[in-house]
């Protein structure tokens, strides 16, 4: 797995203009030491999901939403190109909620990513037999 984010495809994710807010998410933020072979992960907000989903797929992102994990998540879509995973939406609940999750996975280092997984799962679809 190539280690190097080509920051040309996040300039060009700025560049469209359809983007509200852009947050640093994932293991790599949340996770100290942050794992090596791990992707980056940014979450969007865009007022409009279809548009700028459309300009990431003319630019190289891969839009991996119609995966069967995603299957039924019709409140995010995930593109993604090399290393980069954008994670996008259009309601504002659902992105401050994972943001929500994000806070709380790195405010107390949770590791394994299991464990990240059942916060995720709890804040964001109230699903706490994950967390059992």
């Amino acid at each position: 797995m190539n280690n190097r984010i080509n920051w040309s495809d996040l300039f060009a994710v700025f560049s469209i203009g359809l983007i509200k807010k852009i947050r640093f998410v994932g293991s790599k933020h949340t996770v100290n030491p942050p794992p090596k072979d791990s992707d980056v992960d940014y979450l969007i907000l865009t007022s409009n999901i279809k548009g700028l989903g459309g300009a990431l797929s003319d630019s190289g992102f891969k839009n991996e939403s119609t995966l069967a994990e995603y299957q039924g998540l019709n409140h995010f879509e995930s593109y993604r190109k090399e290393l980069m995973n954008l994670i996008v939406t259009d309601s504002k609940f659902f992105f401050y909620k994972f943001m929500t999750a994000t806070y709380i996975c790195k405010l107390f280092n949770t590791q394994p990513r299991s464990r990240r997984i059942r916060i995720f799962q709890a804040v964001l679809y109230f699903n706490f037999k994950k967390c059992r």
